[in-house]
């Protein structure tokens, strides 16, 4: 299932934030990873992004504790609940998951891009 959850992260790595049908294609596809999977981090993790765009911020952020509960180490979901709580208006809750982020991988350019829009 990792697979398709790679597949999911490439639709929503491609969907295009004017083309609001292709957000929806990349929900379908994500919802499906997770109903495959329901222990793929990554697939709750892709899905998240799109409740985020589609600004369904809680399910989101509900989405990400479980992707934060199956792979804590992972730095891009710490980054994406930083991004959500930061959208949610809950920028000083969002901080330490960025910094999270960043010590999880401190090379990692985008992570440090995310945290600086904060």
């Amino acid at each position: 299932m990792l697979a398709y959850a790679g597949y999911v992260d490439s639709v929503v790595i491609i969907a295009d934030r004017r083309d609001p049908a292709k957000w929806d294609k990349a929900e379908y596809f994500a919802r499906r990873a997770v109903a495959l999977d329901t222990n793929e981090s990554k697939a709750h993790a892709a899905l998240a992004w799109c409740l985020l765009f589609n600004r369904d911020l809680s399910q989101a952020l509900a989405e990400l504790e479980t992707a934060l509960n199956l792979n804590p180490s992972d730095p891009a979901i710490h980054m994406a609940m930083g991004t959500g709580l930061n959208q949610s208006g809950r920028a000083a809750e969002a901080i330490p998951y960025f910094q999270m982020a960043i010590r999880l991988s401190p090379r990692d350019a985008e992570i440090g891009r995310f945290y600086a829009r904060r």
